[in-house]
């Protein structure tokens, strides 16, 4: 038979998984079900937690806050004043209804010392005996904690555990409160409730006040700043002129008249200077004057021949004396030093006039500033004064908590969820452990892979026919032989020696042997079946016996011949004369058929390694051992695998 693909031994193989774990379904149904009859009965003896839950909204208060709009609001923000409002988040309040200050204040609020179920405290407590020696051998000193101290911890610890806040989708809060009493766990919720709205009005309180109190010191310091701003402009106007910046003006128009003045006469000193070298040099010609006019154009403005007292006309050019240009020069530099005099007196002035303008518009910008900063807040005030007046209704509840009717807690759905979850994982363990231990086959498929058996055979006809009489069997097998009896038959018909070998299957190794050694016979061979499990027959002396090696041989009813006398299990494996008498009844028959039912199928493998037999195995699903099989394959191929 082909060797079959079966998993390698690092792999898991889930269907003999499964299959381990269906095979021991009674035993994970019956953990199942006493894990499920412990939760039950777990959830029903727990303490029963009751769950009251009141829903409510805080809306902040937008009309509180400054918000200004227009020309107001952009000079609100210049001025630094912008929106002052101070909504607490849901979550922020969350977490100060968790806090340290909000539990003692709900403690004193709803007497919470007083309720055995948030104040566990007991002063009787004391450490368990052993662990009091321990402390007392190591010489451990506890340290004594205050009364209150310890009653604060602990209904702190418990009121984080049975108070909880969440926010919904809409941003509704919901504030839960956990009791054993409903009645209570209602009235603590309200209580709470109650605790934050007073807190929420308060706080909004403070926070009106607090505002109107900083808006009127804002407004006494911008009063202040526009008194000091106009009392600066009005000291200005007495100590200075308030026309400075016209003058500024005035005295830069008469600054540049007069650079542009010094600026011509210096440059009539340079053309002077040259017009001296070229009359001094003597050359005084046509081709000189044009020289002149290439170098310095200025030779022909009227303003600079006027000067020199020369035609206007340019074509009327005439050379100058020396002693002309020398008067006109001594003219000209003292114009251009008077010029220079002039205006530096007047850029000191216009220095002072450009600082008074510097300081009257600082003045008066900052009288405009504070102008707008008092305004604006006078305006802020006046508002903030009449919303103070106005209380909005910011606290909405939309669900008061009433005393539930029935528990949150335990919850027998998930109790008993768990347990059976439990149960079957549980269960499920334990068979697999017991299938590793039990080291057996679960699966068909498994036992043929690990056989590796010419044949493998259901043994559902085999036991129809085991369980009719010797004359009954012969008449089926004549009318009608199971095909899979056929392949078995082949398979060994050329085989002089056949042990059958018992693996924990069923029928047992001696019946099956009956009918292959009957099947055998019908074919008109010698056969001879020795049953290592059966006794020495009686009452059947009008049966021919005879004596085949030391053996007693008779035949039975189904045509072939079996062991009368001699064969009396282990005994005839040890026995001196084992290899004389089975090599007699090996020459005496065609073939052979050694079967045991028990244990002694080992110890006959072995004593039989020498003659070399065809071995046929029966196994069964949740009998055969792996180990079993593995040396029996270790010893010999297996010809024919029976199993069930």
């Amino acid at each position: 038979m082909p060797d079959k693909a079966h998993p390698t031994d690092d792999e898991v193989d889930l269907a003999a998984l499964f299959a381990a774990l269906w095979a021991h379904k009674a035993l994970i149904v019956l953990i199942t079900a006493s894990t499920i009859f412990i939760a039950g009965y777990q959830a029903l003896t727990m303490e029963k937690q009751y769950t009251a839950s009141a829903v409510f909204e805080i809306q902040g208060g937008k009309s509180n806050g400054i918000n200004l709009r227009g020309e107001l609001g952009a000079l609100a923000s210049i001025a630094g004043i912008s929106g002052l409002s101070s909504n607490s988040s849901s979550e922020i309040l969350l977490e100060r209804i968790m806090a340290r200050e909000f539990i003692l204040d709900a403690t004193e609020r709803l007497s919470l010392r007083d309720d055995t179920y948030f104040n566990t405290y007991s002063p009787k407590e004391a450490d368990p005996q052993w662990k009091a020696i321990i402390k007392k051998l190591i010489g451990w000193s506890s340290t004594r904690q205050e009364k209150n101290a310890v009653i604060e911890k602990t209904i702190q610890k418990n009121y984080g555990s049975y108070v909880n806040g969440s926010i919904t989708g809409a941003g509704a809060i919901v504030l839960s409160v956990s009791h054993r009493n409903p009645i209570l766990a209602a009235k603590y919720a309200n209580g709470l409730m109650e605790q934050i709205r007073q807190l929420v009005e308060e706080e909004e309180d403070k926070d009106k006040e607090f505002r109107l109190s900083y808006l009127a010191e804002t407004l006494a310091d911008a009063l202040l700043d526009l008194e000091n701003a106009q009392s600066n402009l009005k000291n200005y106007a007495l100590q200075n002129s308030t026309a400075a910046p016209e003058n500024f003006i005035t005295v830069s128009m008469q600054l540049d008249a007069l650079r542009m003045e010094r600026s011509e006469a210096k440059e009539f000193i340079n053309v002077l200077e040259k017009l001296k070298e070229l009359i001094e040099f003597g050359d005084l010609d046509n081709s000189a004057y044009q020289a002149l006019r290439l170098n310095s154009p200025l030779v022909d403005d009227i303003n600079f021949r006027r000067v020199l007292g020369m035609s206007e006309t340019i074509s009327a050019w005439s050379w100058p004396s020396l002693e002309t240009i020398s008067n006109v020069n001594e003219t000209l530099n003292d114009r251009f030093s008077r010029l220079s005099n002039e205006i530096a007196n007047i850029e000191e002035n216009a220095k002072k006039y450009a600082t008074n303008a510097e300081d009257l518009a600082k003045y008066t910008r900052d009288v405009k500033i504070a102008e707008a900063t008092f305004r604006v807040l006078t305006e802020q005030v006046k508002s903030q004064t009449l919303v103070a007046g106005f209380k909005p209704n910011t606290f909405k509840v939309f669900a008061y908590a009433s005393p539930p009717l029935s528990p949150t807690s335990p919850n027998r759905t998930v109790f008993l969820g768990l347990g059976a979850v439990f149960g079957l994982f549980f269960g499920s363990a334990l068979s697999v452990f017991n299938s590793i231990r039990k080291g057996v086959f679960y699966l068909r498929s498994s036992i043929i892979s690990a056989a590796q058996a010419t044949i493998a055979i259901r043994t559902k006809p085999i036991r129809r026919l085991v369980r009719l009489s010797d004359a009954r069997m012969l008449a089926s097998l004549e009318k009608h032989k199971p095909a899979s009896l056929e392949e078995a038959q082949i398979s060994i018909a050329n085989e002089k020696l056949i042990c059958l070998v018992n693996a924990g299957g069923k029928p047992l190794p001696s019946q099956t042997a009956k009918i292959l050694a009957t099947l055998s016979s019908q074919t008109g061979r010698k056969v001879a079946l020795c049953d290592m499990a059966s006794r020495a027959q009686t009452g059947q002396e009008d049966i021919a016996s005879k004596n085949i090696g030391g053996l007693t041989m008779s035949a039975s009813s189904c045509g072939f011949d079996t062991v009368q006398k001699g064969f009396s299990g282990l005994s005839f494996l040890t026995s001196a004369n084992f290899k004389n008498n089975l090599e007699a009844l090996l020459s005496k028959y065609d073939q052979v058929f050694i079967c045991s039912d028990d244990l002694k199928s080992n110890a006959m493998l072995i004593a039989l390694k020498s003659f070399h037999p065809s071995v046929v195995v029966l196994a069964g699903l949740h009998k055969t051992k792996k180990t079993t099989l593995k040396h029996i394959s270790s010893l010999y191929p297996i010809s024919i695998l029976f199993h069930d």
